[in-house]
């Protein structure tokens, strides 16, 4: 949290001389509109909240064919699927440093209220750390075929914000980048759960084969 906030200092100062301190401020005053503002249901915005909200919650203008009309439960899910993946993601880095960077930048763009396709750009790092590990480790064949879906979610121009996607069931099509960015974010956590585990045995095994040197008499 600490390197969270100063990056985004960091970020601030140095844009200050290009867009001034009014860009900054007009930024801050909209983001309360993020959480509330109608149209962050309709399918171009890849996020969990979009999802949930476009299948939950029903607008006469932004989204008039949900699943059923129920705010309290799109609100519910959305929450505990960030949540519980922002402590899923906090558990599993600490097994694995270098994977953690990753780990967490995996659900940039699907975790905030609102992003668009081209936003997923930053999950990109994510997903060349996964397949630098995949090569590193020596990985089989099913591995790589789950990187190689995850980048198809994420990077084929697929038609998410068809009007055939827009009513019903149908909606649970037209978010691809985020079942993309949670895939690449399982893959990352199963790997970083597996060196975690694998580290303590090797540290026994470790121990257990040392001997005392014999000092000749």
């Amino acid at each position: 949290m600490r390197w969270s906030a100063l990056v985004a200092a960091a970020v601030v100062l140095v844009t200050l001389p290009w867009i001034g301190i009014e860009a900054w401020v007009a930024y801050v005053s909209h983001l309360p509109h993020l959480a509330t503002m109608p149209e962050r249901t309709v399918t171009a915005y890849q996020t969990v909240t979009s999802l949930f909200g476009h299948l939950f919650v029903y607008h006469p203008t932004w989204n008039p064919a949900p699943l059923v009309h129920c705010p309290l439960l799109a609100q519910a899910l959305t929450v505990g699927l960030i949540g519980g993946s922002l402590v899923l993601s906090a558990r599993y880095a600490r097994r694995s440093p270098d994977l953690a960077p990753a780990l967490f930048a995996a659900l940039l763009a699907s975790n905030v209220p609102v992003a668009e396709g081209h936003h997923y750009l930053l999950v990109l790092p994510s997903l060349l750390v996964a397949a630098w590990h995949a090569w590193r480790s020596t990985l089989d064949w099913r591995a790589w075929a789950v990187l190689l879906v995850v980048a198809l979610l994420i990077g084929t121009p697929l038609p998410y914000r068809s009007a055939h996607l827009q009513a019903g069931w149908l909606a649970l099509l037209a978010y691809p980048r985020v079942y993309g960015a949670y895939l690449l974010w399982a893959w990352l956590g199963w790997q970083a759960r597996l060196l975690g585990a694998r580290s303590p045995r090797e540290a026994r095994s470790g121990s257990q084969g040392h001997h005392q040197p014999v000092i000749p008499t």
